[in-house]
């Protein structure tokens, strides 16, 4: 992930692995702002806990050649920010054609034991499953003139809660069943069922052109779509119905044009 990356620079810590929270110097990890392609992409209404638009990160670490961690620059080149700027640069297609095929997976029997240190249990994690497949294709559409690169990437993580002490018996569930279907407006709160089956979802999909007009002018096109869905269980399992599941649904949907000269400064938009 990218947290995996920025944390090689000392000045940098990971808070949460699973959300992606980095904080810079010891500030609040919100005040960093990721730039793809000198194009700043940050969550905008501070719902995301990172403070990216994205479940995990609003790009595939597959589509990415270069990043740099800046902290705190007193640049007039950057602004909105004062913890770092992390900067990735997105591959681009060539003269030859290459692609890449990947896959990831994990589950609990590939993890250790929890340490409990006050009671000195070794702790088992729940079972759960985690893959990760994609793939890419760059090339020349016109060579030495026009190129493209194109990446689909799919993450899906099985999402179950604590087992809590105090079970639900049957005659409880029944009875608060029946008590809600009694209401003068009834109201069915569904079932105390095992969310197994529910899972995190997150998609990538990148598409790049880069044109060479001239000697001295280029063009870029990216478009960056990162729909993700994360289901929540309020409670603990086995003491909630179903009716109280949810879903937060994120994502990112961006379309970047960047044009370059050897007379003026790079100048780029972001719809």
């Amino acid at each position: 992930s990218l947290s995996d990356i920025a944390k090689l620079d000392s000045r940098m810590a990971v808070f949460d692995k699973n959300s992606g929270q980095l904080s810079a110097g010891g500030k609040n990890t919100r005040y960093n702002s990721l730039l793809i392609d000198g194009v700043p992409t940050n969550d905008s209404f501070g719902i995301s806990e990172s403070g990216l638009p994205a479940l995990k990160q609003p790009f595939s670490l597959e589509a990415i050649s270069e990043v740099s961690v800046q902290l705190s620059p007193y640049s007039v080149e950057n602004a909105g920010f004062t913890g770092a700027a992390i900067s990735a640069v997105t591959k681009s297609g060539t003269n030859e054609f290459h692609g890449s095929a990947f896959g990831y997976y994990r589950d609990a029997s590939m993890v250790g034991d929890l340490y409990e240190v006050a009671s000195g249990d070794l702790i088992p994690f729940n079972d759960f499953e985690e893959f990760t497949l994609g793939a890419s294709l760059g090339g020349p559409i016109i060579k030495d003139k026009l190129f493209f690169y194109v990446l689909y990437e799919t993450v899906e993580e099985t999402r179950v809660r604590e087992e809590s002490e105090f079970l639900a018996n049957p005659d409880q569930i029944a009875a608060i069943q029946a008590a809600a279907a009694g209401f003068s407006t009834p109201f069915d709160p569904g079932v105390i069922d095992d969310p197994d089956a529910y899972s995190l979802t997150d998609e990538k999909l990148l598409v790049k052109l880069d044109w060479n007009i001239s000697d001295g002018h280029r063009a870029s096109f990216r478009y960056n779509s990162t729909p993700g869905s994360d289901p929540r269980f309020p409670g603990e399992r086995g003491t909630s119905f179903n009716s109280a599941w949810y879903s937060v649904d994120y994502g990112l949907e961006d379309y970047v044009v960047e044009l370059f000269s050897n007379w003026t400064s790079d100048f780029s938009t972001s719809v």
